[in-house]
């Protein structure tokens, strides 16, 4: 079969397989192998520990020498994806100390000899500890010259050097910083990649961000937020190609006029995601169409009305909405899907994933709005997941921990559906409806 189908094809077929198979596949004949080679060395996970470069460290050292063998035809070359581990100081007062001293520069001087040779290398996923500042400095100028980067993770910032921020990677184009944060490294680097498409950044610090060190003339699309930051302000007019906002922070925010601004400058998201709303918030995504991805959390103590979410901002994005998730934690009613907000649902159908909807409040509607939910299934043809919770007020009396409520389905899609309802035992009660197509 291997023979007719196109290499293509193949390679297609053969990214499905994990690493064992791979290596089982390319023994098989020829071609196979040819076509399997540049997806067994595609993704590089380098960890240089103590312990590991204590006790392995020669076979790292050929496995480097072994990427860099063949002038024409090396396996570096297939390398797209790097992770790497740069903790490169021992424990104190331990062996591996005494091993490790006798081969750091063994070992680190043939990874960067290994680097000119990564000429496919798009991702790197970079952790540092240990303050090895030197050597960082040395391996990130080396992939910047040698490697068309596009995206750049890197774990514990403030580990880097100040000379770091000054290494720009000609084709950065996603860059993804978590660990202490530091304002002035954080400025170095946007302001010398300007075209930069994604921005993450992580702290487990408390500090309050405006993001005002984005240059005049960025290209930025997507942003996201976590950790302790908190954001307090946006330059809009710094950010008019911005389409995913993401903030995953447990910090408070006090951004309540960030919405009007984005409403201002016409500005329309297309994926966002927020732990907290506000009406500002609704009214804001009530004024355009065009969102594809919406993740929202209710808080308990939440006073904005769901019928502005319902009645207005659903009805606006009903043509281009695929992923909806609602974590809802309020007690508000109008929060809760009720056969007026259902149809408003059905509407959306292009949805593929339903995540975390209260479909109601109280145990004598819960059936009732369960089985209308799945007779409007066919109404999103494109749907993959349905998970719906109920939150009852009062223990219903006969409720086990699993329990089927319905037989096996199908949908439009010819998918079959389980439908299953599960309510813990303790504490406030819940009931989930998960539906998944097989």
């Amino acid at each position: 079969m291997s023979d007719i189908l196109p290499t293509e094809l193949l390679y297609e077929i053969f990214s499905h397989l994990d690493i064992v198979a791979l290596k089982q596949t390319r023994r098989t004949n020829r071609r196979n192998n040819y076509v399997c080679r540049p997806l067994l060395f595609a993704q590089l996970r380098f960890k240089f520990d103590a312990y590991g470069a204590g006790l392995w460290l020669q076979s790292r050292v050929r496995l480097l020498e072994t990427l860099r063998s063949g002038s024409v035809d090396s396996p570096a070359k297939f390398v797209k994806n790097l992770d790497l581990v740069t903790p490169f100081e021992a424990p104190w007062d331990s062996y591996y100390s005494f091993v490790l001293a006798r081969y750091p520069d063994t070992l680190k001087d043939s990874f960067n000899g290994s680097i000119p040779y990564f000429t496919s290398l798009k991702h790197v996923q970079w952790k540092i500890t240990n303050g090895a500042s030197a050597y960082v400095f040395q391996t990130a100028k080396l992939m910047a010259e040698h490697c068309p980067i596009e995206s750049f993770a890197l774990e514990n910032f403030a580990e880097c050097p100040p000379c770091f921020a000054d290494i720009q990677f000609p084709h950065l184009q996603s860059l993804t910083l978590s660990g202490n944060y530091s304002l002035e490294l954080v400025s170095t680097v946007c302001a010398l990649h300007p075209h930069l498409r994604r921005l993450s950044v992580t702290s487990s610090h408390y500090e309050e961000l405006n993001f005002e060190f984005l240059p005049e003339d960025c290209e930025i699309e997507a942003l996201v937020v976590g950790g302790a930051l908190a954001i307090v302000d946006l330059p809009v007019h710094r950010l008019k190609n911005l389409q995913l906002l993401t903030v995953d922070s447990a910090a408070p925010s006090h951004n309540e006029g960030i919405w009007s601004k984005l409403e201002q400058a016409d500005v329309r998201l297309q994926e966002l995601r927020l732990p907290e709303i506000s009406e500002d918030l609704l009214h804001y995504l009530a004024s355009y169409s065009g969102l594809e991805v919406l993740d929202l959390t209710i808080a308990r103590d939440s006073t904005v009305p769901g019928t502005i979410f319902w009645m207005h901002v659903l009805p606006r994005h009903e043509r281009t909405l695929q992923r909806l998730a609602l974590n809802n934690q309020s007690e508000a009613d109008d929060w809760y899907i009720s056969k007026q907000s259902l149809q408003v649902l059905k509407e959306c159908r292009h949805l593929s994933h339903i995540t975390d909807i209260c479909s109601c409040n109280n145990e004598a509607s819960t059936n009732t709005i369960m089985y209308d939910i799945l007779d409007a299934i066919p109404s999103w043809p494109c749907l993959v997941s349905l998970s719906l919770s109920c939150r009852p007020r009062e223990m219903p009396p006969a409720i086990h921990p699993e329990k089927t409520i319905g037989p096996v389905l199908r949908d439009s899609a010819g998918h079959y559906i389980q439908v299953v309802e599960e309510a813990a035992v303790s504490g406030k009660v819940s009931h989930s409806l998960s539906v998944t197509a097989q």
